[in-house]
């Protein structure tokens, strides 16, 4: 059969239109079939495995642990004789055998982990991954397509300065790309494969130093090859805290005090100390020493009235890790006082048989002396008092030892001991010989009458 120039054009045309029509028919086909199975994906909450070996399914694709950390999934397949080894992040083998249902615990510390569920068959084998999140991260829904939540949720109060963001997406075939913000500030954006049928979590760390305090909204934004968009929102909450130096306790050391120039120890025991980086006393840097901040803080008490009680004040500055500061005061008497130096080079200037007299030299600020005598050198008794640098003790006893110290006073108080001095008073010759002179006078007496 021949075929004219004209009837050749219009059967090429005429195939062309079919094979057109064919590529459209297919690719209607493909959409309708990937919208199916996104329509049974998203939302859905079991997987499906996937490979050429034993086929199941995963029920639910998000696990949420309990408060104790442990968690529970099933294994639903038509072969009950199956085989399924469970993997810890894809690699550590965890358990293995004829399952249904599986228990176990969250490792200790973990946010979220990864489980691999696969079936052993022959030769051949097929795998599910699901995904289980620590009851940390509150406020999730797990049979949502897109779920965010951050740890922690309100920010400040212990002077967090960064924060972590998990957005988790469920099972599902379709996906494009995903967006996360923070108040209209992109967090972060990646593609995903459109093919995925495993959950995915990206966790993403975000800063909260130049936020202000109040609410904060964040958002992710996952992104269909369709062109459909699926939301999900959080709140964070900004407090930032400003530490109140509510001072508990306030110690000086020492509380007794010369007037003069004088470095004080100064320990402040503060009650609410949450995120304080550094306190100030009096200007001064404190150091944190065992649930105290001490600070040696230089005092003038050269000016203060002697003999007399002063209030010293104190002013405590804490700032917290947002540089942010408050101060709190207390005052603490201090006694201001200036005791007299004790006496010194105390010594016998004369002695007789029945008097002592001693001298000592002068103390500063004294305004009287204390003297002091013993017989035995370690019982004391004051006999006298005297405004001079020297004293007379009399009516002694011949041949006996005395001892002697002496005090300074004045109005702030008693200085400590001088020296101590023993003198010995001596003994009365002159008496043993008139009672001789008079035994012999008596016995001539006698001879002669």
């Amino acid at each position: 059969m021949s075929w004219t120039k004209s009837e050749t054009q219009l059967e090429t045309t005429h195939l062309h239109g079919n094979f057109d029509m064919l590529k459209s028919k297919i690719l209607l086909l493909t959409l309708t079939l990937l919208l199916l199975l996104m329509g049974t994906a998203w939302g859905r909450s079991c997987v499906r495995s996937v490979g050429s070996g034993p086929s199941f399914t995963v029920c639910p694709v998000v696990v949420i642990a309990g408060p104790n950390g442990h968690f529970h999934f099933n294994i639903i397949s038509g072969n009950p004789n199956v085989e399924y080894e469970v993997l810890l992040n894809g690699k550590k083998s965890v358990s293995r055998g004829r399952l249904k249902k599986f228990k176990s615990e969250l490792p200790f510390g973990k946010l979220y982990s990864y489980l691999v569920i696969k079936s052993v068959g022959q030769w051949e084998s097929s795998s599910a991954t699901i995904l289980v999140l620590s009851p940390k991260l509150k406020k999730i829904n797990a049979d949502k397509e897109i779920f965010i939540s951050t740890i922690p949720q309100v920010f400040g109060y212990e002077l967090t300065e960064s924060g972590t963001l998990f957005t988790v997406l469920n099972a599902g075939f379709g996906g494009k790309s995903l967006k996360v913000s923070l108040d209209n500030t992109t967090l972060m954006a990646t593609n995903l494969s459109p093919i995925s049928n495993s959950p995915q979590l990206f966790e993403t760390h975000f800063n909260t130093k130049k936020l202000t305090n109040g609410k904060h909204s964040l958002k992710a934004q996952l992104l269909l090859i369709t062109g459909e968009k699926l939301f999900a929102t959080a709140t964070i909450t900004v407090q930032k805290y400003i530490p109140r130096p509510v001072v508990k306790s306030l110690e000086v050391s020492p509380k007794e005090v010369s007037p003069q120039k004088i470095t004080l120890t100064v320990s402040a025991v503060i009650k609410d100390k949450t995120g304080i980086k550094s306190v100030e006393i009096n200007g001064v840097a404190a150091d944190a020493k065992k649930g105290k901040w001490v600070a040696l803080v230089p005092v003038d008490f050269s000016k203060v009235k002697t003999c007399a009680s002063t209030n010293v004040k104190f002013t405590v500055k804490a700032t917290n890790n947002f540089n942010e500061s408050t101060e709190s005061s207390s005052t603490v008497k201090i006694s201001v006082k200036f005791i007299p130096s004790v006496p010194t080079n105390l010594h016998k200037t004369s002695v007789t048989a029945n008097s002592i007299s001693i001298s000592w030299n002068a103390s500063r600020e004294a305004s009287y002396y204390k003297i002091y005598r013993s017989t035995d050198g370690l019982n004391f008794s004051q006999i006298a008092t005297t405004t001079s640098t020297s004293y007379s003790d009399k009516e002694l006893s011949p041949s006996t030892t005395y001892y002697y110290k002496v005090t300074s006073v004045n109005d702030c108080g008693e200085s400590d001991f001088s020296n101590v001095i023993s003198v010995v008073t001596p003994f009365i010759w002159w008496w043993l010989i008139g009672i001789f002179t008079s035994f012999i006078a008596l016995l001539l007496l006698t001879i002669y009458y």
